[in-house]
């Protein structure tokens, strides 16, 4: 699954991208920051979900957009959702988040076979058998 250009320290660093060689790419323009610990290849093409994307690598690459977010994402609704809503595992539940802003968590285990890439995201499938999961902490 594509990411848009997007990358996380983590994944420069695996990559072996030091600290200082990302700072350089920073100052002379390569790359930009687009929120804490997520950045952008500038010469990249934009992509259709690029706001997603970067918001499914902030969860570390385990959330699943799910919701009014999967309905807007499969065509089944015309309304845009006001926030965008992300299934978090439930091995999540304990954990201390700093959220963006606009972004709705719930918790549940989505399996694979329920999920689907649209793009760079994964999305929670039409077929899904309905909410097994409960809505976390909303976030204005």
């Amino acid at each position: 699954m594509g990411q848009e250009g997007h990358f996380t320290t983590k994944q420069a660093a695996e990559a072996g991208c030091s600290p200082q060689l990302l700072i350089k790419y920073l100052k002379n323009g390569r790359v930009t920051r687009v929120r804490r610990g997520v950045y952008r290849i500038v010469h990249f093409p934009a992509g259709e979900h690029e706001d997603l994307a970067t918001i499914w690598l902030w969860s570390e690459m385990a959330g699943v957009f799910s919701h009014e977010t999967a309905l807007m994402l499969h065509n089944l609704s015309d309304a845009l959702p006001r926030k965008v809503n992300l299934t978090l595992p439930t091995a999540w539940a304990t954990r201390r988040l700093r959220v963006p802003k606009g972004i709705v968590l719930h918790q549940g285990d989505v399996p694979k076979k329920e999920r689907i890439a649209m793009g760079a995201v994964p999305v929670t499938s039409v077929q899904r058998k309905g909410p097994r999961d409960r809505v976390g902490v909303a976030q204005t």
